[in-house]
């Protein structure tokens, strides 16, 4: 039987809404896909939502509100939408309540570290002077690779690649700045920006900074990336 997977939604307030991207890829690595509206939600809503899913995937999107992680809105700072954050990160302490596998996309990334104790450059261009970054918003489509990623040895993403580089699009100007003590970076790109990383004590939740869903069906990594994590919504390779 297929793994259902909820895809969170994007909000403008007005409309909720997914990429196709994200619908087909996930439907492409082998699973369902079911949207996740931003709604205002109990921990026993989102309980209840979880025990109709294998998995969940934190959507790309707006930037996260640095009040969630202590601070004062700085220049370069996007289009932000609290009540996204807030059900997002409920979500992700629901899911490490529960067990259930999460896969990170870009923001979702971001979302588990803030969620966990990490915080974020709100713009990497205007925080990190002097440092030599690479172009991580690219000008190219999303389904070619923009720059490449160093990938720790003892990974899974290392059994995924077969190699300690690979090649990943790139759309975002918020990264990680402090990673949280409950996650392991697993991937960086050259000028030193966490490009992926996993629970320490739940291998099933991970995040990545790139966007494998554009890449999934002309890149036989990005596909194998979300053929891993459907795996683990069937449980097929829990650690």
């Amino acid at each position: 039987m297929k793994p259902v997977i909820g895809l969170t939604c994007s909000t403008d307030r007005e409309l909720q809404h997914k990429e196709n991207y994200y619908i087909d890829a996930v439907k492409g690595a082998g699973a369902i896909p079911l949207l996740i509206p931003v709604f205002t939600s109990s921990e026993k809503d989102l309980s209840h939502l979880l025990e109709r899913l294998d998995g969940v995937i934190l959507s790309g999107g707006d930037d996260i509100h640095p009040i969630h992680y202590g601070e004062e809105p700085k220049q370069g700072l996007g289009q932000v939408y609290p009540e996204r954050d807030e059900m997002e990160m409920a979500l992700t302490i629901a899911c490490i309540r529960q067990e259930t596998p999460v896969m990170g996309i870009c923001r979702g990334l971001q979302i588990i570290n803030v969620t966990l104790g990490g915080d974020l450059y709100q713009d990497i261009y205007r925080q990190m002077p002097g440092r030599d970054l690479l172009l991580h918003n690219q000008n190219i489509d999303g389904e070619f690779g923009n720059h490449s990623i160093d990938i720790d040895s003892n990974s899974f993403l290392y059994d995924i690649y077969k190699q300690k580089i690979g090649w990943v699009n790139s759309f975002h100007h918020q990264a990680i700045r402090n990673l949280s003590s409950a996650l392991k970076a697993i991937a960086w790109s050259k000028d030193g920006i966490v490009e992926a990383a996993i629970h320490k004590d739940f291998p099933n939740i991970f995040g990545v900074q790139w966007h494998p869903e554009k890449m999934w069906d002309k890149d036989v990594f990005s596909k194998k990336l979300l053929e891993y994590f459907v795996g683990l919504c069937k449980k097929e390779f829990f650690i």
